[in-house]
């Protein structure tokens, strides 16, 4: 189990109780995912995270915000509760978009300063697995090979072309909405400061395992406990 980290008032992940989210109406540019239908290049350094050499981008509330970084966590981080069953996912993938000169970045509390989008990946046995889940787990498995041991950061990194929308559920309309941090915790187990613009979709992707095993196996993180929701809010922009 991971170790126990500080908690502040608006700490991520959380458990979204479907029955407690607000339904809200946004503008339809409130969040535009600009994300080209093509292979990108990058690589996977021994952070466990994929930077991409040139990131797309999204606009989010007006503002333009590049990927900057992909990592996987298992299991899931976040959970979804629906008619009072709580489920945790197999895998949830994190795509972290800082925001661009966000001001006072240095404050533990005010404006965003990094919109994070969560997507569960489930095991299944008949999926078939987006084509670049499957090139860059063999991209890891040729680069370091069956004994599964991980990068060092003396390790060159494992280069791939990927699309990024082959991570994403296809249904991209819908999404929980909240207010948090993020969920890798700071070494001196202080509390991460709250300014994530968190979205996470209700839809996710299925995989098969073989098609993840070395992927996994090489980049995965730990999760993190869930944090107490405490005075916020968790919106919904469906019915």
């Amino acid at each position: 189990m991971p170790e126990p980290y500080a908690n502040g008032s608006q700490q991520s992940p959380i458990k979204i109780d479907v029955s407690t989210t607000l339904p809200v109406v946004y503008p339809l540019d409130y969040l535009v995912v600009d994300y080209p239908n093509a292979e990108l290049a990058g690589q996977l350094l021994a952070d466990d995270n994929f930077y991409f050499d040139v990131p797309p981008t999204i606009q989010y509330n007006g503002v333009t915000a590049p990927l900057q970084r992909i990592h996987i966590h298992h299991k899931s981080e976040h959970s979804l509760v629906t008619e009072g069953n709580e489920v945790f996912f197999d895998y949830e993938i994190h795509f972290v978009h800082p925001i661009p000169n966000p001001i006072d970045q240095t404050s533990e509390t005010g404006p965003s300063t990094n919109v994070v989008f969560g997507v569960f990946f489930k095991i299944s046995a008949n999926a078939t697995t987006p084509k670049s889940i499957r090139s860059l787990n063999e991209a890891v498995r040729a680069r370091l090979g069956a004994n599964k041991v991980r990068l060092t950061k003396n390790d060159p990194p494992v280069t791939a072309n990927i699309n990024p929308l082959d991570f994403m559920p296809k249904n991209r309309s819908q999404f929980f909405r909240y207010e948090g941090s993020l969920t890798t915790p700071n070494k001196d187990q202080t509390p991460n400061p709250e300014r994530v613009s968190w979205f996470v979709y209700p839809h996710l992707i299925e995989v098969a395992q073989g098609d993840v095993e070395f992927l996994v196996a090489h980049t995965e993180e730990s999760p993190r406990y869930t944090q107490p929701l405490n005075r916020r809010f968790v919106l919904r922009n469906f019915s």
